[in-house]
């Protein structure tokens, strides 16, 4: 059925199942994988990998205003600008996502807003407080508020323009990694944005950070699946 090697060393992948799955362990940060078609089916491969990102390293997103225009930025309680790069520990503040549908794709359904914080900011819940405030967020579906991230669903019509605010607080000292804030419909893919990528840093007062990091690389371990049908194989999980 099929042949195939893993950093020179051949491995088995034909079998009476379905499919087959073959790990794969990233010793050096890389892997040789070759597979070879033997039999008169298609063969289709799938390399699923898990690891942990070096520091700084995010997910890059090619923006496309004319389909999905967001803009993060962060402002204090009166609503004036400020650097996160220069916080105080004990600092209330405030992130703010605008997002835009231009419309050339008619309306957007299913809308998923991921927001993750560094670990030295804490998450005011408008919930558990006296309520939004100034700072009162446009309607959503659902909202799912967790210790450090904040995921938003909601709908976006045709040229409707959005805001979500997330109220923060600057609560421990230390160097932290601010992640970036990506929205996308959950189903269509081509319809995404993304926006305050993390990365950079500097000293700042009284030591808070948000933007540089620690961390390293994991071993990854990857999976290789194939998988056996009348009319194809298919190879992945």
């Amino acid at each position: 059925m099929a042949a195939g090697t893993v950093d020179g060393k051949n491995i088995d992948l034909n079998s009476n199942s379905y499919i087959k799955q073959i790990p794969i362990l990233f010793t050096k940060g890389s892997s040789n994988v070759v597979i070879s078609n033997k039999g008169s089916n298609m063969l289709y491969v799938r390399m699923i990998t898990q690891g942990q990102p070096l520091a700084g390293d995010s997910i890059k997103i090619n923006n496309n205003p004319a389909v999905l225009n967001m803009n993060v930025s962060y402002v204090s309680r009166n609503g004036t600008a400020i650097d996160i790069n220069k916080l105080s520990q004990g600092t209330d503040f405030v992130a703010k996502v605008v997002i835009t549908n231009p419309g050339k794709r008619g309306n957007y359904t299913e809308m998923a807003l991921s927001q993750i914080f560094p670990s030295g900011w804490e998450i005011l819940n408008a919930r558990m407080m006296d309520g939004e405030g100034a700072f009162k967020s446009a309607a959503s579906a659902y909202q799912d508020i967790r210790d450090d991230r904040v995921y938003t669903y909601f709908n976006l019509k045709s040229g409707q323009t959005v805001t979500y605010y997330i109220q923060l607080n600057a609560s421990y000292l230390g160097r932290f990694f601010l992640p970036g804030t990506y929205c996308e419909a959950m189903y269509d893919n081509i319809s995404r944005g993304g926006g305050g990528e993390g990365g950079g840093g500097g000293e700042q007062k009284d030591q808070f950070l948000a933007g540089g990091v620690g961390g390293g690389r994991g071993r990854g371990l990857g999976l290789v699946g194939v998988r056996e049908k009348q009319g194809g194989v298919f190879i992945g999980c």
